[in-house]
């Protein structure tokens, strides 16, 4: 609890979720975050925003502990050691331990995800179908765990699971494919990213530093021990690991796209290691959330990591701070724009746009980028254009102009 907000997250979708919500609970239509939408956390939110901003972040945390505790049940029925420890091994995941603390729709994917884990390994076909169903409609890439969970299911009802899965599926998405057809299955592609920040995604994204070196040290002991996992479980954790990280590797873009194969990695983990690799990895984690960290500095004459005294979590909250203050000195700045103005703000825009929507008297026109051909447009019409700093760093990435120079597009703070 006190690490939720300010805010809905230093994530701009999680911002756009809740303009999405609040949009939805205006007009009663649905309305997508972004594509492919996430019909089930959206519509939710759009009614528990009646109670206010930080009920979307409490929903997130009460989500995160289902998913420890159906994890928890999971681990026990297969006969697991070291459950309630393995179970805290996940809470205290930075990227899990981050995301139940801000509006993103991670936590209930995996909290319902979890559900169904914990219902197959009792043999509630119908049941764990319904939670995964659920969960596809918070995150379609949840698809993914449908064959792990059906590889633990017992009893082997397995056309009772699909059958199941694909039926809540396809009603939790129902919103976004009436609304846009087809189209709300249409992907965003940023560019290449550079393998280095692929790996930094898989590792430190995902465990922080200290537990990045927990989990390597604790897999090569694992798999010295492999004889230990039984190996229908073990072919669960294979196949949720590789399907998982062939889309994270598709779109490398964020750690947090792992975060359904962490639970199976911890299982195979506890198994391995039983319950003093639980309690080692627990401890990890948690020091890795709050204890100590790695960031990249960076400046026109050097860029360097630096060590330091706070784990992912606290930087996460610290950032969240830092991102409101300059959205709040950007509204400040574009109040005394000229009323034909647009200003370019990149990844601040679903912030921005949560404290002034569009048409809010006062406020200029707020873009996320403009392509090349909307550049010319804008000059064209002697439109005032002005950009973030970050905002140029986009247009110099995605459209490779240097709107400032090029454009004369002023920056501001």
């Amino acid at each position: 609890m006190p690490f939720l907000g300010p805010g809905f997250g230093s994530d701009p979708d999680a911002w756009r979720i809740a303009g999405a919500a609040r949009d939805i609970g205006r007009t009663g239509h649905y309305e997508a975050s972004r594509f492919p939408g996430a019909p089930v956390v959206e519509i939710v939110d759009s009614l528990l925003l009646r109670l206010g901003e930080r009920a979307l972040p409490i929903a997130s945390a009460l989500w995160g502990a289902i998913a420890c505790a159906a994890f928890y049940v999971a681990l026990c029925r297969l006969g697991a050691r070291g459950c309630f420890w393995a179970a805290l091994a996940l809470a205290f995941t930075p990227v899990f331990w981050i995301h139940t603390t801000d509006a993103m729709d991670y936590s209930w994917a995996l909290g319902l995800a979890m559900l169904a884990l914990a219902f197959a390994v009792y043999g509630r076909a119908v049941l764990a179908g319904t939670a995964l169903g659920l969960a596809i409609g918070c995150r379609i890439t949840t698809a993914v765990l449908i064959l792990p969970i059906a590889i633990l299911l017992e009893g082997r009802s397995y056309s009772r699971l699909a059958l199941s899965t694909i039926l809540f599926g396809a009603l939790a998405l129902a919103p976004s494919f009436l609304t846009y057809g087809t189209r709300f299955l249409s992907g965003y592609e940023f560019g290449r990213v550079p393998w280095i920040y692929v790996i930094k995604g898989a590792t430190r994204d995902v465990w922080g530093v200290i537990g990045s070196l927990a989990i390597a040290i604790a897999l090569v002991i694992g798999l010295f021990r492999l004889r230990l996992a039984p190996r229908r479980e073990l072919l669960a954790v294979v196949i949720a690991v590789a399907l998982t990280g062939s889309i994270y590797f598709r779109l490398p873009h964020e750690g947090a796209y792992l975060l359904p194969a962490v639970p199976f990695v911890l299982l195979f983990l506890t198994r391995t290691l039983a319950k003093p690799g639980a309690v080692a990895l627990a401890c990890a984690m948690l020091a890795s959330s709050i204890l100590l960290g790695v960031s990249e500095v960076s400046s026109s004459a050097d860029r360097h990591l630096s060590v330091e005294v706070r784990g992912s979590l606290l930087k996460e909250c610290e950032r969240r701070a830092e991102q409101l203050a300059a959205r709040d000195a950007l509204l400040k700045r574009a109040a005394s724009l000229p009323p034909n103005a647009t200003v370019l703000v990149y990844e601040q825009l679903p912030l921005v746009e949560w404290a002034a929507p569009k048409g809010s008297p006062g406020f200029p026109e707020f873009v996320h980028l403009l392509p090349p051909a909307a550049l010319i447009l804008a000059k064209e019409e002697n439109r005032a254009l002005y950009a973030t700093e970050e905002a140029l760093d986009g247009e110099q990435k995605i459209y490779r102009v240097d709107a400032e120079k090029e454009w004369g597009v002023e920056k501001i703070p």
